[in-house]
């Protein structure tokens, strides 16, 4: 029997969905000749560093507080059980975007203006994949960001950060507009682009242009049908916000030796996780080294291995 959504836990943690089923189209349609091509949800630690090795390999900057926000959704395409794609929607939030600072006035009018944006970054398909299979892959990573941003979060805008000569799929495709340039870096990195696409306005566009087809964006991320909610159901089950255990030794305290998070971060990420301070003081405030007993739901409490700058003020600050 053909499974189209894994939705049994126990036999499948890792909270895939098979590329036909991402994308919304025939078995046959999205077939790469008898290849097994799946898309994982990263939200769990193993995961999550999976994906930061993938984009590592792929000479992408890895891991960064953003993608601790616990809404933002990192998603690992699979051909045949390697890693053939990537991408991460980051909503915007008090922990900022990352984007470089060229682009913060643009944020700055955007968020004065009310809009309700999300990240789209990476978006990464190694160049190496053969035309076909790209193109599949690159569709159905956009139709799970757009359908977790308008259909899951009420996002009103999804940014992309581009080099200018990828930026004409997004502006001719899908109708994303120019909202920034930035100019290329001495060191000799390319410049980049900052494209916003409208998720209030883009429905009637493409309904207009291309009309209402199965792989035309109207079709592929608009047009209800039992399959489109088969998944947004499975994205609303299976993203989940990291743990406070997850958070420390993943982000906060990094278990692999990468450097601890900074104090303005820190403090950032307090304000999206109540109750994180106090989950890290009580064993803070533990003098003799004895395991404190856990709070219902919080995971294990870590230990803080390092000095860090904020460990003096965690426990009184706001």
């Amino acid at each position: 029997m053909h499974r189209t959504i894994c939705d049994n836990d126990a036999l499948e943690p890792i909270r895939t969905i098979d590329l036909a089923s991402a994308l919304g189209a025939g078995v046959e349609e999205a077939t790469l000749a008898g290849r097994i091509a799946t898309i994982g949800m990263c939200t769990g630690v193993l995961q999550r560093h999976a994906y930061w090795s993938f984009l590592d390999d792929q000479g992408f900057p890895g891991r960064h507080v953003h993608e601790a926000h616990p809404q933002a959704v990192a998603f690992l395409a699979h051909l045949d059980g390697r890693p053939v794609g990537a991408a991460a929607l980051i909503p915007d939030s008090p922990l900022g975007l990352p984007l470089p600072e060229a682009f913060q006035p643009t944020i700055a009018r955007l968020r004065r203006d009310g809009r309700q944006m999300a990240l789209l970054d990476p978006l990464v398909i190694p160049a190496e994949l053969d035309a076909r299979a790209a193109g599949l892959f690159m569709r159905a990573l956009l139709r799970l960001a757009i359908l977790t941003a308008r259909r899951l979060d009420g996002r009103s805008d999804i940014l992309v950060r581009c080099e200018p000569r990828f930026a004409r799929f997004f502006a001719q495709v899908l109708l994303f507009t120019t909202d920034a340039e930035e100019p290329s870096a001495a060191n000799g990195a390319p410049a980049q682009i900052l494209l916003r696409l409208d998720l209030d306005l883009c429905p009637g566009e493409w309904l207009r242009l291309y009309g209402d087809g199965a792989w035309s964006p109207y079709g592929l991320h608009i047009r209800p049908s039992p399959q489109a909610t088969r998944v947004i159901e499975w994205l609303r089950r299976h993203r989940q916000p990291p743990s406070f255990h997850e958070l420390v030794t993943t982000w906060i305290d990094p278990r692999d030796g990468s450097p601890p998070l900074d104090y303005d971060s820190f403090h950032r990420l307090r304000r999206l996780y109540p109750g994180l301070a106090e989950h890290l003081a009580i064993h803070h405030a533990d003098p003799d080294g004895a395991r404190p007993a856990r709070a219902a739901g919080t995971g294990p409490i870590p230990r803080i291995r390092t000095p860090l700058p904020w460990r003096e003020d965690i426990a009184g600050s706001p």
